[in-house]
């Protein structure tokens, strides 16, 4: 009888179905339907200095107020490879976040990352590829050292800057798909993130976008992402310069 129920189990076994358990991307439906468990921060700074008449630059004290606060709170910083979003979430840490930096300053190598580090925290950096080496911008030098510690992670933002949402399909491409070309070549690591110039795009700009094979893209439509947002168009929270501690606390409890 032992026997018999033993070779009728693994019979059993044996008939049922893989596809539950294969790594299947699921659909935007699904993706939906989950996502209120899913919500994400995802942080956008630009440039790390003293600069009081620009709302896009801040204070390095501050700056590593941010970051020691958010890992007092128990926030727990991750690339965007982590989110698995594609394949319907994954497993997140507890109370995720990714601190993203726009444009490539070199304020960012001198200034931000020595603060990533010793906070423990993570960020990813999307380059502008045609002003790498330029005055006040990272050099590739400097991003293959930031790399190589596991902390920062390099995103695309295209090769020059410009208004992807009134550029020609053909500008787009280029720009697109030769930012993430010129990255992975000089990094030797695949580039998984995009982030829109200024947060313009259009649909056609989306649609180049996926075929350049970015998994993930951000814009600067404000609030914390979501699946049923896109995976091409999350949205981000804005922290400019002048925003309180107190404030910024409020935000992120």
């Amino acid at each position: 009888m032992k026997i018999w129920l033993i070779g009728a189990m693994v019979g059993f076994l044996l008939s049922c179905p893989l596809s539950n358990v294969s790594a299947q991307p699921k659909t935007q439906e699904a993706l939906t339907q989950s996502s209120e468990k899913m919500k994400v921060p995802i942080l956008m700074y630009h440039s790390i200095g003293n600069d009081p008449s620009n709302e896009l630059v801040i204070l390095p004290q501050r700056f590593r107020e941010e970051m020691s606060y958010l890992k007092k709170a128990g926030y727990t910083p991750i690339h965007f490879d982590q989110l698995e979003w594609r394949y319907g979430g994954g497993v997140l840490p507890a109370k995720p976040i990714i601190v993203t930096l726009d444009d490539g300053y070199e304020d960012n190598y001198r200034e931000g990352f020595p603060i990533l580090k010793q906070t423990r925290m993570k960020a990813t950096i999307f380059i502008i590829t045609d002003v790498v080496n330029k005055p006040q911008r990272v050099t590739w030098e400097q991003m293959k050292e930031m790399q190589s510690t596991g902390i920062i992670e390099f995103g695309a933002h295209t090769k020059n800057h410009v208004d992807l949402k009134k550029s020609s399909q053909h500008v787009q491409h280029e720009e697109i798909e030769g930012s993430k070309q010129v990255l992975e070549a000089k990094l030797g690591k695949t580039v998984s993130a995009f982030a829109y110039p200024a947060g313009r795009y259009s649909p056609t700009t989306v649609q180049e976008v996926e075929n350049a094979g970015f998994s993930y893209a951000v814009t600067t439509k404000p609030g914390w992402a979501e699946p049923k947002q896109g995976l091409l168009t999350l949205h981000r929270v804005r922290i400019n310069g002048s925003l309180s501690l107190n404030a910024f606390k409020r935000m992120f409890p």
